[in-house]
């Protein structure tokens, strides 16, 4: 039973290093897969993800594609109030 145990915590170790392997250097990952069965899974996250952002600080910033603000289409402008237009047009960044 704990090897079972062992094995899906070693899968789930593996998937967050493959999720961050892209801004973590070769060294890095080397050093993390050879301490891996030092660290829970939940540390190991965590020394994951500081390093990847230690590394690399925009790591976590806004991806591409995403917008913080759901854009409005022509029709749902068209229904909004000349305040809730305003709001909207300051939320973009204003007249620019």
């Amino acid at each position: 039973m704990s090897e079972f145990k062992a094995n899906v915590e070693n899968d789930k170790k593996q998937e967050i290093l493959t999720s961050f392997s892209e801004h973590l250097t070769d060294e890095m990952l080397k050093s993390f897969k050879e301490k891996m069965n030092d660290y829970s899974v939940a540390d190991f996250k965590k020394e994951v993800c500081t390093a990847a952002w230690d590394n690399n600080p925009t790591v976590f910033s806004k991806q591409e594609g995403g917008d913080i603000y759901p854009k409005l289409d022509m029709f749902e402008k068209a229904n909004l109030t000349p305040v809730e237009r305003l709001l909207e047009n300051h939320k973009r960044g204003g007249n620019k």
